[in-house]
């Protein structure tokens, strides 16, 4: 069994497409890693690291630091991306076209995430993301959720029959509420996922506990088969 959750991050460009769920497609070299040790696709959980633009006001201490580096906890779909290549760069400049015809290219490594979903937490299309496999993480077999804002709450309640049977469909890793981190490192590791309700409808949720608890050392779980999902109930949002 493959276990690189400790490896170096292998570089990946993001492609945003319509998948419909919290699921990626990786890259075929990834994939041909996974098949060759018969890993089951729902055994696996990958952890995309990129840098995002910091909120926090700039000083002059931090204006060469104005991203701040974070973690999205995802599933595979057990399926790889589509085939992207580029022109090879030589000491001479991009290969000309009669050398490229002669098969000088190189294959750009490719996530494919949700279009819905990846810029909601922050990604774009063609950005630099490093990728981390992570194999047989623990499972939550209670998972509590609360809608981002009140109109994500009004959404799941329209379409509260489908939440319940398709809510495992789409998500298979969860971020852990009770990663012991500092505040800042915390919030570099936990994000909200996007759910598909309808054709045209999506909500997003945050998860606020998981039973059993995962280690605090983990900063994610994976969501069991026939996990219960609760939905918190509606609450008072500030909405100064």
């Amino acid at each position: 069994m493959v276990t690189p959750s400790r490896q170096s991050p292998a570089p990946a460009e993001v492609a945003l497409v319509q998948l419909k769920n919290c699921l990626i497609n990786l890259p075929s070299s990834l994939v041909a890693i996974l098949v060759y040790a018969n890993t089951p696709a729902q055994n696996v959980i990958v952890e995309l690291q990129y840098r995002q633009p910091s909120t926090a006001p700039r000083s002059r201490e931090t204006s060469n630091s104005a991203t701040q580096q974070r973690s999205l906890y995802v599933g595979w779909t057990g399926m790889p991306s589509k085939r992207k290549t580029a022109p090879l760069i030589g000491r001479d400049g991009i290969s000309s076209s009669r050398n490229t015809i002669g098969g000088r290219e190189q294959e750009i490594a490719v996530v494919e995430i949700d279009a819905t979903f990846g810029p909601m937490i922050g990604l774009t299309d063609t950005q630099k993301v490093g990728v981390v496999l992570h194999i047989d993480p623990p499972l939550a077999n209670t998972v509590n959720i609360e809608p981002l804002t009140p109109a994500d709450w009004e959404i799941i309640e329209l379409h509260a029959t489908f939440l319940e049977l398709n809510l495992l469909s789409q998500i298979r890793a969860l971020p852990n509420p009770s990663f012991s981190a500092s505040s800042a490192v915390q919030s570099q590791h936990t994000h909200p996922l996007t759910l598909h309700l309808s054709p045209t409808s999506t909500a997003n949720i945050i998860v606020t506990s998981l039973t059993p608890a995962p280690p605090s050392s983990s900063p994610f779980a994976k969501i069991a088969p026939d996990a219960e999902v609760i939905v918190a109930p509606l609450r008072f949002f500030d909405v100064s």
